[in-house]
């Protein structure tokens, strides 16, 4: 069975925007990468979706095609404004952490990613 993507941990939800973030699991199975190919997406990363409608607002995969089990199920969100600009702050289970731009468009969000050394 293909499966995956599901919450580990509860979201955060931001007043400020109306928006519920939450982090995804890896996909399912975990080691067997012929059975799912492509990125799987909305799989080890983090979804923003608009709490009264249910609607994506926004996505970032942080680990395409997951093998390692890096998934994004880490339920700990920081808002941060630097500069102006609104981020979501997100760690991964592959030690990365994560900042994506809080601008409510799929494309745009996976274009803004940002690196921070731990």
């Amino acid at each position: 069975m293909l499966s995956g993507g599901g919450g580990w941990m509860t979201g955060t939800y931001d007043q400020t925007t109306n928006t519920l973030y939450w982090g995804t699991a890896n996909p399912a199975p975990d080691y067997d990468l012929a059975r799912r190919p492509g990125d799987n997406l909305y799989t080890s990363g983090v979804i923003a979706l608009d709490p009264d409608s249910g609607a994506l607002k926004s996505f970032f995969q942080e680990v395409p095609h997951d093998s390692w089990d890096f998934d994004g199920a880490v339920g700990e969100f920081v808002m941060l404004d630097r500069g102006g600009q609104r981020y979501v702050v997100h760690p991964n289970k592959g030690g990365d952490i994560s900042a994506e731009d809080q601008c409510g468009s799929p494309d745009r969000a996976t274009e803004a990613r940002y690196q921070f050394p731990l």
